[in-house]
């Protein structure tokens, strides 16, 4: 059902983005001869009076909006190649423009809602870490980076992403004697490639300040390695190779630590006790960490413990805008700067993903809940928008390109200059297929 969703949701963004060319083509009576959702065999075709057909094909990771060409009967005055260059420029941006628009509409949701997360409040500092040569204490809570108001913890690691790499951040604290401070971190000796292997806050030397929860299973995902052992919701944790085991933790550490090592697991289950194999998964991006997928069960927000831990961070009407409109560079920014390190070798090309990937997060979102699957629509919006402007042929992108080249000449480029490029554009882009989709499959077997 997870799955579902997902495809439902990644189809709902594509045709926001088809929808963007769409309506700037009728608003600059630009006639459209189909508007089709999904690749393959047509499922059912609606028209309307325009003459526009309307498909859902089989397929559905995809879409597109076909105009009228030269060769095609009656296209006399239709044809979208023959509408002023600076229409057909509006037009192409539409549809990315719209995924920026729809994602930013998903951050103020989110501001307005509300988001739960743990508070921005420091548990421990590293010895000689990063944060420690900042003089940052436990019990400092964070609350601001760079000028970016941080009001949970998820907030200071979702900005401090893209800053790695930056010699000098300023990071505002209150101490715990309510003294408010202003530090400096230096992020000189991290960059982006590193979070492959570590989170972002243990590159800085800091663990958020967190609640010693028991070692009780909340949920298992879907074809995990704990659902394949046989670990069921509410089973609790006793002991791992015959150590016990106090905090969740201590088990989620072991489990880290012990890629494709079989765990033998003892397992309080309806007041019994009973032993159970657990081997970790290897993580897809990191063949040193284990991975079991399971999710831990916490107490429910609004009892006293869990308060002084966790917070619900509501944005007003007069600072949601400010709150979207961070979220939504701060995304940008990190997408940029992922391409960057991928170029220079700073990523590995493994960490690309495909389709496959996309749907697996995207059901890991909705089995989490409503606002991280919120959220993902707004990240995968930001992408959408980011790499349909890259100038590759066959993409927004590339078509803007040759429209710029266009007004730069004053005439159309050559037939055979378009085909070159759009062949070229083509091989590029089943080549990147191919090879996000074979790391996609490298992962599930």
């Amino acid at each position: 059902m997870n799955i579902l969703i997902a495809i439902l949701g990644l189809s709902f963004l594509i045709l926001i983005h088809e929808m963007g060319h769409y309506w700037a083509a009728r608003w600059l009576k630009i006639p459209v001869v189909n508007f089709s959702i999904g690749f393959g065999p047509a499922l059912f075709t609606l028209h309307n009076k325009l003459g526009t057909s309307f498909t859902l094909r089989a397929i559905l990771l995809g879409g597109y909006v076909k105009f009228w060409e030269p060769h095609m009967p009656n296209s006399k005055g239709k044809v979208f190649d023959e509408h002023p260059v600076w229409k057909r420029m509006i037009t192409v941006i539409a549809g990315p423009l719209t995924n920026l628009i729809c994602a930013y509409v998903f951050f103020v949701f989110l501001g307005l809602s509300g988001v739960t997360g743990l508070k921005p409040v420091v548990g421990e500092v590293l010895e000689d870490s990063i944060a420690a040569k900042a003089e940052i204490l436990p019990g400092d809570t964070i609350l601001s980076l760079n000028g970016a108001k941080v009001l949970l913890w998820q907030d200071f690691l979702w900005y401090a992403l893209p800053l790695l790499g930056e010699p000098k951040v300023s990071i505002i604290v209150e101490a715990a004697d309510k003294e408010i401070l202003q530090k400096e971190l230096n992020l000189a000796s991290t960059s982006l490639g590193d979070i492959e292997k570590e989170r972002i806050d243990n590159l800085i030397g800091i663990t958020p300040k967190v609640i010693q929860i028991k070692p009780t299973i909340g949920g298992i995902l879907e074809g995990s390695a704990a659902e394949k052992s046989g670990l069921q919701e509410s089973d609790v944790i006793l002991s791992i190779n015959g150590e016990y085991i106090y905090t969740w933790r201590e088990f989620s550490s072991s489990i880290q630590q012990s890629p494709d090592q079989e765990l033998n697991l003892r397992v309080l289950r309806n007041d019994n006790i009973i032993s159970i194999n657990l081997t970790p998964a290897v993580h897809p991006d990191n063949p040193d960490k284990g991975l079991a997928g399971i999710r831990v069960k916490t107490p429910e927000i609004g009892t006293s413990i869990v308060d002084e831990y966790y917070t619900k961070a509501v944005y007003p009407l007069s600072q949601v805008w400010t709150y979207a409109f961070k979220q939504t560079s701060a995304t940008l920014k990190l997408t940029v700067e992922s391409l960057y390190q991928l170029l220079i070798g700073g990523l590995g090309l493994d960490s690309l993903g495909g389709p496959i990937s996309i749907v697996q997060h995207v059901g890991v979102s909705v089995e989490v809940g409503m606002q991280s699957f919120i959220k993902m629509m707004a990240f995968i919006n930001l992408s959408l928008f980011f790499f349909n402007l890259l100038p590759i042929p066959i993409l927004d992108g590339g078509h803007l390109v040759t429209h710029i080249i266009e007004v730069l000449l004053r005439r159309k480029p050559s037939a055979r200059f378009l085909r070159n490029y759009q062949t070229l554009g083509f091989a590029l882009l089943v080549t990147l297929f191919i090879f996000v989709t074979f790391n996609d499959l490298s992962r599930l077997l």
